[in-house]
């Protein structure tokens, strides 16, 4: 589900928290879950669905979110690496191995440092 800013006509996608259903308070990790799954849905629901991010929508999502590594690998050969199932979009699972792969390159790289 998701919503339209009526001043701004930018999209609103409402963030799922764990905390907020259990009434806890979120672990640093559960938070890094959260964000994760709410920049998944952030450009997923671009085109309406919440399972799949789409070619353009993936190349907008790495150019946003993570500028750093684009340097290395543009969207299209990153699209072609992730949809391993050969659908023509990326779904959560092929998503988090998106993510698995920018965590080692982060890791690798604060240990250059």
């Amino acid at each position: 589900m998701s919503f339209v800013n009526c001043l701004t006509g930018d999209l609103v996608v409402p963030s799922f928290r764990w905390g907020n259903c259990l009434g806890t308070m979120l672990t640093d990790l559960e938070n890094a879950l959260d964000s994760l799954i709410g920049v998944y849905h952030k450009y997923s629901l671009v085109q309406g669905n919440y399972h799949a991010i789409y070619r353009d929508d993936l190349k907008n999502l790495l150019e946003t979110e993570c500028p750093q590594y684009m340097k290395k690998k543009n969207a299209d050969t990153w699209f072609k690496e992730l949809d391993v199932n050969s659908d023509g979009a990326i779904n959560f699972q092929e998503f988090l191995i998106f993510v698995i792969k920018l965590g080692v390159a982060a890791h690798e790289d604060i240990h250059k440092e």
